[in-house]
């Protein structure tokens, strides 16, 4: 597959994404070597919580660092080591065009990172239609209903940053994207009749592309696995990690540990399976709009 680009940047992984990958790669080799954080923290002068923070890909490491870890986690191994520490100073080159909102909060500019260089996402939402998804006036709306405090220059920032959002994910070569919504999503008329009817039409245009399948989950299934929110699976090119986010009022939460991956993979295949056919999907919506 090539690779996708954005101002020349290769989109297919990204620096958060090395990070983490580094970090999984020195926490298997401390647990290995039966050595723990404290101790590796003795070696740095640090704290335990920077070798964990380290190790979640939360901050980068410094080659004299990095290399006193490996001596520590005794690899020998020439060729390895020389690929960890290629990796470490991928992880401190810059990103793609997520780079100049950099004033953004730091857990949603890193979910919008792992989402920008996805190559598929499977993403639940429950009551509202999501971002990616969303007209400019759909999104105005709904930022001023959930947040009265927003300034102007604020939701500005907010518009400008969803275009380049769905910019990536409609572009050419885009990433293979199902969206199971909850009916409420498509019933709730945020920014009242009008905004309402062409976010649906939105739809409607956008299940025609070929990367991109919606479905619904009616009303009449009843409870199920999901009900309390919203969250997206974002799988990337081998070897980065595969990653959840999780949406709600504190903000972003992302998880890559592979249990909870594949636990919500399979929640998501079940929600899949009980929705409406695309098809039938595409009908419904349809309908709420004639």
């Amino acid at each position: 597959m090539t690779a996708r680009k954005t101002n020349g940047t290769d989109l297919r992984t990204s620096p958060s994404l090395r990070r983490r990958r580094l970090g999984i790669a020195l926490r298997r080799l401390r647990e290995v070597s039966g050595t723990s954080r404290e101790l590796a923290g003795a070696r740095l002068e640090c704290s335990p919580s920077k070798i964990s923070r380290i190790e979640n890909g939360d901050v980068g490491v410094r080659r004299r660092d990095l290399e006193e870890l490996l001596d520590l986690y005794q690899l020998t191994d020439t060729e390895e080591r020389a690929k960890l520490v290629d990796l470490a100073r991928e992880s401190r080159e810059r990103g793609g065009w997520w780079i100049k909102y950099s004033d953004l909060p730091k857990a949603y500019l890193r979910y919008i990172e792992f989402e920008s260089v996805a190559r598929s996402i499977r993403w639940f939402e429950m009551s509202t239609i999501p971002g990616a998804l969303q007209i400019p006036e759909f999104t105005e709306s709904l930022i001023r209903g959930s947040d009265p405090t927003f300034t102007p220059e604020d939701l500005s920032r907010q518009l400008d940053v969803r275009r380049e959002r769905q910019r990536t994910l409609t572009a050419p070569g885009g990433p293979d994207c199902a969206f199971v919504l909850g009916e409420s999503a498509i019933r709730y008329r945020v920014g009242g009749d009008g905004v309402w009817r062409r976010q649906l039409q939105h739809l409607l245009e956008l299940a025609d592309r070929p990367n991109i399948r919606i479905q619904v989950l009616a009303f009449d299934h009843g409870a199920h696995e999901a009900m309390a929110g919203s969250f997206q699976i974002m799988h990337h090119h081998k070897p980065d990690p595969a990653v959840v986010n999780c949406e709600g009022f504190a903000g972003h939460f992302v998880m890559d540990d592979p249990v909870d991956v594949e636990r919500c993979s399979q929640v998501f295949d079940r929600l899949s399976a009980s929705a409406l056919s695309p098809q039938l999907s595409l009908r419904l919506i349809a309908e709420a709009v004639a």
